[in-house]
């Protein structure tokens, strides 16, 4: 009886995160642990499972700003743990976050309104007003191409249920081996799911209750001594897969489902409809994945740190076939990339973003400004031009890394707009007979730079013969010197189409999640736009977006325009290489004023390449709506 009593209690001290590896393993034996950590907080859980998996990956998910700063830190130079600023839900969107002093107790919901006395400190109170991102466990998973999580783990004060719920395609085909969930026997959140609400919906998909772990019984407050003191408060317990059951005991996992119960249960989702779990299914390629859970963070036993703002994001090299590989590992972040074209009201649209950066944030999106005139340009901006070239590509790859830690560390930002028109470079260089030349690689550039983030693409596309007409005239102010039609010579007509942008951003990333707009559209319903690019209304008290007035860019027309280009010839003949551009600023400066007098008459192109090239732009028009990328902005 004494060595039974002994053994007892060795197997009952056994670490929580050492009975989720060794569950996991059962049927994942040799092959790459896959870990998500809801509520990763100071990441306690997932440092104690990184010591008993070497072979894992991490990947944690905390809203909270204060803890993502001290979590990133502590996990700067580990490569095998990725931090997701994000909440855990039913559904992809932004939700109320409420915080308090201590942060183990944050949560997607507030507290309760009740008279009744509390199972929780009266001291941890909660307070709302703050906006976070929000995601689901089926999304991560398609982001990164994941069909299957060995260890699921939420500490989510009370959003257990809703965080499941956006797994249901993973639980239904039981591909979540192992699940460890905060449960609670008394309510502590506004409509916080009970323990038997948890294991009755796991039950739907023929999961099975394993054990429970670090129960708390009572209250947390002194009081007199009462019943409550007796009260079961709350627990982690382990559900397992079907497959794991049978690995463990040779259960046939059927047993354990109700008869009753069908799995074609209808959910609710937004709206009020039902969706059947049936037909939940994850799209995209799938491959094996690993996630890592973390220990039970009371207010008692996990205070908070304040460790300090860190850099997360770290870049690796390691040599492969004689030539030096660079990885950057960056957490998944919402960002939109509005990437051209040039010519397409990208500069006002610039400035109107930051004359309005206050209501931007206040909507969780970050603007990195991009308006020399004012002597505003983000780094991010110099980076992306850098990491279009082979000799710096690397370097610059890893300062972006640095760069958007940077943009995304204030409060509430999550989601980060960055509109560059010359992402994919410029769509004529004399050097090239091809349109967009540089697209290729600059588009596989970006995939590098923002790899593990959901990236948004927007681009604009213009009729063709007023683009290579536009761009003429701010080739010209750049300092070109040659006439439109030598200009128009140094391309192959036949290789004008938009298909030469978009096609390489379509091959670097999904192009469901491309959007192109016709630069008439935009000029037509500028708000509408802008609401489309963004996914989202500003809001009616917001200024609307007007383009006319930021027409900074006066053009040049008719014999001004010739007198620039003549001027660039003389200037580059009785100045350096390196004296050329300041020379030529210097040029734009003293023409300014004639500008507003000479008009703004383009130049012409010849009938036969008009018709080309409006034709063209008709067919490109056609084959972008064809595949559902042309954005329509009409009634």
């Amino acid at each position: 009886m004494e060595n039974r009593t002994r053994s007892r209690k060795k197997v009952h001290n056994i670490p929580l995160v050492e009975i989720a590896a060794n569950l996991a393993k059962l049927e994942n034996k040799n092959g790459h642990i896959v870990v998500f950590d809801g509520g990763f907080r100071l990441g306690r859980f997932s440092e104690g499972l990184l010591k008993h998996i070497p072979n894992v990956s991490i990947t944690g998910f905390e809203p909270d700003p204060r803890s993502l700063k001290a979590a990133r830190k502590k996990f700067n130079d580990v490569d095998n743990v990725m931090i997701v600023k994000s909440a855990l839900g039913a559904e992809i969107g932004t939700a109320e976050f409420f915080r308090g002093e201590k942060s183990a107790t944050n949560s997607l919901k507030p507290r309760p309104e009740t008279e009744s006395s509390p199972y929780y400190p009266q001291t941890a109170t909660l307070k709302g007003g703050f906006k976070v991102r929000v995601t689901t466990i089926e999304e991560q998973c398609r982001l990164r191409n994941l069909s299957k999580i060995d260890i699921l783990k939420l500490d989510l004060q009370g959003g257990e249920l809703d965080a499941l719920k956006g797994a249901t395609a993973l639980l239904k085909d039981g591909r979540t081996s192992v699940i460890l969930a905060e449960v609670a026997f008394v309510q502590k959140y506004e409509d916080q799911p009970m323990l038997w609400e948890i294991w009755r919906y796991l039950s739907f998909f023929g999961y099975t209750l394993h054990s429970f772990r670090d129960l708390k019984i009572g209250v947390y407050d002194d009081e007199p001594m009462s019943m409550r003191q007796y009260q079961w408060n709350q627990a982690d317990a382990i559900f397992i897969s079907p497959a794991v059951r049978k690995a463990l005991d040779g259960t046939d996992p059927q047993e354990f489902v109700e008869p009753e119960l069908d799995l074609s249960i209808a959910v609710p989702i937004e709206g009020g409809e039902m969706e059947d779990l049936q037909a939940a299914s994850l799209s995209g390629p799938q491959q094996s994945f690993l996630a890592t859970p973390e220990e039970d963070g009371t207010p008692d036993q996990q205070p908070f740190r304040d460790a300090g703002v860190g850099q997360w994001a770290a870049a690796t090299s390691e040599e492969r076939d004689g030539e030096t590989q660079t990885s950057v590992f960056l957490p998944d972040r919402r960002v939109i990339l509005h990437c051209g074209a040039q010519k397409t009201a990208s500069t006002s649209l610039q400035h109107y973003l930051g004359d309005h950066l206050a209501l931007l944030h206040q909507q969780g999106i970050g603007f990195p400004p991009r308006y020399q005139s004012k002597g505003r340009l983000d780094s991010l901006h110099r980076i992306l031009v850098r990491s279009r070239h082979p000799d710096t590509r690397a370097k610059a790859i890893a300062s972006a890394g640095r760069r958007l830690n940077e943009l995304f560390e204030p409060e509430g930002i999550n989601t980060l707009l960055i509109s560059n028109e010359s992402m994919l470079g410029e769509p004529v260089r004399p050097s090239s007979k091809q349109f967009y030349p540089m697209a290729k690689d600059s588009a596989s550039a970006l995939q590098e730079i923002f790899q593990g983030c959901e990236v948004h693409l927007r681009f604009v596309i213009r009729d063709l013969p007023s683009l290579l007409s536009s761009y003429y005239v701010q080739y010209v102010r750049r300092g070109g010197q040659c006439t439109f039609a030598d200009f128009l010579r140094f391309l192959d007509i036949n290789t004008i189409s938009w298909m030469a942008a978009i096609e390489p951003l379509i091959s670097a990333f999904d192009e469901s999640r491309l959007k192109v707009f016709d630069y008439a559209d935009l000029m037509a319903r500028p708000d509408r736009f802008l609401a489309a690019m963004l996914d989202q209304d500003l809001g009616v008290s917001h200024p609307p977006f007007d383009p006319s007035r930021y027409v900074l860019n006066r053009s040049y027309g008719g014999s001004l325009l010739k007198l620039a280009m003549h001027s660039n010839r003389m200037i580059g003949k009785i100045s350096s290489t390196k004296a050329y551009p300041k020379w030529v600023r210097a040029r734009n400066v003293a023409l300014k004023p004639l500008s507003f007098l000479a008009g703004e008459r383009k130049p012409r192109i010849p009938r036969k390449k008009l018709e080309h090239l409006t034709a063209v732009f008709e067919q490109d028009r056609r084959l972008l709506r064809e595949r559902g990328l042309l954005v329509d902005l009409s009634d």
